[in-house]
């Protein structure tokens, strides 16, 4: 035990013998005035020695505030001691000399700001005036790594490190906002960060002042979201957490959700794997292969400024193969299993992904799953068909809105287009219709391609994105290829439904072509070719039902002897009106179709839409006449069809 801690224990005896508290302290403050020349030793002492010396001080009555004060200044010498003879002078030391090389970042070129002691148990502020007493800003290391500038909203961020209780080193991303508001920064301690209320305004300063002295260090390159980057993608291509490309140095920025999914875009097994396991066994499989086209297809939107984007739905009874197609698609780029969401989502959590996926496919199964939630589909379609997302108030204005270049890839029993009455929605989807495997080993193809895209996904996205990288020059001829393939559809389309799908047969083509420049694969004829019938059948079915419900308007309107509860002067009651809403006689409606040349499926299509009133796989309703008195079929036609048979 040394001499000072021996002095230390002889005070506290002295101030525990002491018959009146007013005593014990003013042997205690004696102490303190003169503990100067103890200080050092006490602090290079034993430190349990020291500790229980001024514990038995404080446990003196009125002594408590006395061994408070000692501890402190035996702390700061203890911090002092610590602190190599530069920092104690003031000069800006590299944290290559303060911290182990385990530490995170660059740290031969980041210094400490003047007044500010790195030690092993913290960060220490400077001095207080007239004291040596340095306040503890963090209780463990704490720097900044790296400023980040994000090239999608030109906002700043901060790369924050600091040591774990345990030792480890931890690296946060922060708006640069945050890090300047104490407030703000307090609420980061969830996410392991050394501060409180009570240090939170001591850490601003000090993070402020770090980053003051090393302002002559580079700002990083960072993206909120993943695809092309910068200008025309001249910064490269963000595939998940990789940035292929371009210039270079761009770094991904995402929290949660987010981070999860761009670890999905990933590669397993080869490129030769891939093809053999999965790309052959499609090539009979024409609307299979169509995912794959259609998956590579937003990469297009990158170098096609005017090309918009679309949907590609794959409807049909469950076990069709739908979802193996959607895993096909989704094994383009990376991991099908996390690729892949379910249209459950909430709209809020549809438009964040489409967002994020910038210039890559959004995938979503099953529509059902949102077939309480119609809006929700509808405005999906509109979402990803759109450039820009809704526009939203923040605390300073206006949110930065984020821009939608992705093509979504849908699948479900029934079509997307059947969960509302919208045919600008209905315009915007490439509807693709029958078994996606129609042999005979269907089963067996899918069950194979299944077990497939478990193993072996990731590469065709990625080396396509190389190659146009590599093959900058070719990007004029790309989009002059893509304006010619627009033009020639749209030339043969006999209806501006028809020529409103164009655009989206262009871009499918001419990712059908990138993927064979890229890998060398064959163009699939047979997926492209269906890929044009299912545009016109779209358009056709666009046309015709809307068409259709406009004549029967005029028709219904032509017959006002034929309404129910007038004097028809004994001609055949053929609609009940509800207000604007006619319930027509079913076996009437269904001669009217057959005399005016519209096939019965029409009907079909009316329901699909909502302009009929269904129950259940029902078309038709029981109505009763006033006329006759009679209950009779029915097809009731919605406030939908009203709407649109007025437009």
């Amino acid at each position: 035990m040394s001499s000072a801690v021996e002095r230390l224990r002889m005070v506290a005896g002295e101030a525990f013998r002491a018959e009146k508290w007013q005593t014990a302290k003013k042997v205690a403050r004696a102490y303190v005035e003169t503990m100067t020349a103890d200080l050092d030793e006490l602090a290079a002492g034993e430190a349990f020695e020291v500790d229980a010396a001024v514990e038995l001080l404080g446990s003196a009555a009125g002594c408590r505030e006395m061994a408070k004060l000692i501890k402190r200044q035996v702390a700061a010498a203890r911090r002092a001691k610590a602190a190599p003879r530069g920092r104690q002078e003031g000069q800006r030391v590299p944290l290559s000399d303060l911290l182990p090389d385990t530490a995170p970042g660059e740290l031969g070129r980041l210094v400490m700001p003047s007044g500010y002691l790195m030690l092993s148990d913290g960060v220490a502020g400077p001095p207080k005036p007239d004291s040596d007493e340095r306040p503890l800003v963090s209780a463990r290391p704490v720097y900044l790594a790296a400023t980040v500038r994000s090239v999608t909203d030109g906002e700043y961020y901060a790369d924050v490190v600091w040591q774990t209780p345990d030792g480890q080193w931890e690296v946060g991303t922060f708006p640069r906002h945050v890090l300047a508001d104490a407030r703000s920064l307090v609420k980061l301690a969830r996410r392991g960060l050394p501060v409180d209320s009570g240090t939170a305004g001591a850490l601003v300063r000090y993070l402020t002042a770090f980053e003051r002295a090393n302002v002559s260090t580079s700002v990083d390159m960072a993206t909120n979201a993943l695809g092309w980057q910068g200008e025309r993608g001249r910064l490269g291509f963000m595939w998940g957490e990789t940035c292929i490309g371009g210039t270079g140095g761009v770094r991904l920025l995402a929290e949660s959700g987010k981070a999860q999914l761009a670890e999905a875009y990933r590669a397993a097994g080869s490129l030769e794997e891939w093809r053999r396991m999965v790309w052959e066994p499609v090539q009979e499989h024409p609307r299979v292969a169509l995912g794959v086209y259609a998956a590579v297809a937003p990469v297009v939107l990158g170098l096609v400024r005017s090309a918009p984007g679309f949907v590609v739905d794959w409807a049909g009874r469950s076990t069709g193969g739908k979802t193996t197609t959607l895993r096909v698609a989704a094994s383009v780029w990376g991991d099908p299993a996390q690729l892949i969401k379910s249209w459950s989502a909430t709209a809020n959590a549809i438009e964040h992904l489409a967002s994020f996926s910038a210039y890559l496919p959004t995938m979503l199964d099953d529509t059902k799953e949102a077939r309480q939630y119609p809006s929700r589909v509808i405005g999906a379609v509109y979402q990803v068909t759109g450039l820009q997302s809704k526009l939203r108030a923040s605390p300073d204005g206006l949110r930065t809105t984020s821009a939608f270049r992705t093509v979504l890839l849908s699948t479900g029993e029934a079509p997307i287009t059947s969960f509302g009455a919208d045919t600008g929605a209905a315009a915007r989807v490439l509807a693709v219709r029958g078994f996606p495997f129609s042999s005979e080993d269907s089963r067996a193809v899918a069950d194979g391609l299944n077990a497939a895209t478990l193993t072996t996904f990731g590469h065709v996205g990625p080396a396509v994105v190389r190659w146009l990288d590599a093959n900058r020059e070719r990007w004029p001829a790309i989009e002059s290829r893509w304006a010619e393939l627009r033009e020639g559809f749209a030339s043969e389309a006999s209806n501006p439904f028809g020529g409103r799908s164009a655009p989206y047969v262009a871009t499918l083509q001419v990712a059908a072509e990138l993927v064979s420049a890229a890998l060398g694969l064959k163009v699939n004829a047979a997926a492209l070719e269906q890929m044009r019938r299912f545009a016109r059948e779209s358009a056709q079915v666009a046309e015709r039902h809307r068409g259709a419900l406009h004549d029967l308007w005029g028709w219904l309107a032509s017959r006002p002897d034929a309404r129910d509860g007038l004097d028809n002067g004994g001609r055949e009651v053929i609609v009940k009106w509800d207000n604007e809403r006619p319930a027509v006689i079913a076996v009437a409606l269904r001669r009217w179709l057959d005399r005016e040349g519209y096939q019965t499926d029409v009907i079909d299509e009316w329901a699909r839409l909502g302009w009929i009133d269904t129950a259940g796989d029902r078309r038709t309703q029981v109505v009763r006449f006033l006329s006759s008195g009679q209950r009779v079929r029915c097809y009731v036609f919605t406030d939908d069809a009203v709407k649109v048979a007025g437009g």
